[in-house]
């Protein structure tokens, strides 16, 4: 049987739909927030103090709030990242934890973004976890938040000096010293 031009040119056509239609892609721009499930947003609440922080909850913090905290200790870590994140500069949060302990850096997780949430939430830390409040610097579901949070926190002075990128932030009370791209 031979098959004419436009029956084939509607079958190839026919298998592409269903094809792109098996897979479904979600791409997720900004804080990600409005896809998460509900069990998940309930656990979002907005920092109130840093004292009786629980790891059962996400606290959405702003750079002057965490500047505040870092002010009232000598040194710290900030880690700012991503849930899921495959890069070989990203690790898991009990090492970040175990890094920060052996160096006496007081310690704080910041989320960047709500997305893949779950492969965060499943990892077993004693820290408890904050995430930037993007509705604090406008529109949460554009990135630009991000930059705003770090930019609070010196980090523009600290690159213009260093010219290293990274997620992991070295503060002396609430000065900046040093962005570093792994541990």
């Amino acid at each position: 049987m031979i098959l004419s031009k436009p029956y084939f040119h509607f079958s190839f056509l026919g298998l592409f739909i269903a094809l792109f239609n098996s897979c479904t892609v979600v791409i997720h721009t900004g804080n990600a927030f409005e896809h998460l499930p509900p069990n998940q947003k309930a656990i979002v609440k907005p920092l109130e103090n840093f004292t009786a922080l629980d790891t059962t909850s996400i606290y959405e913090i702003t750079g002057v709030q965490l500047l505040k905290e870092l002010n009232k200790h000598e040194q710290s870590l900030v880690y700012v990242f991503k849930s899921g994140c495959t890069s070989e500069n990203c690790v898991p949060l009990s090492i970040v934890e175990d890094y920060a302990k052996e160096k006496q850096l007081n310690l704080f997780l910041v989320l960047s973004s709500y997305s893949h949430l779950d492969l965060t939430l499943e990892q077993h830390i004693s820290s408890p976890l904050f995430a930037i409040k993007a509705t604090h610097y406008g529109n949460p579901n554009n990135s630009k938040y991000i930059q705003a949070f770090l930019d609070e926190l010196g980090y523009q002075e600290v690159l213009a000096q260093s010219k290293i990128q990274g997620n992991y932030l070295f503060f002396k009370g609430s000065t900046l010293l040093e962005i570093k791209q792994n541990l």
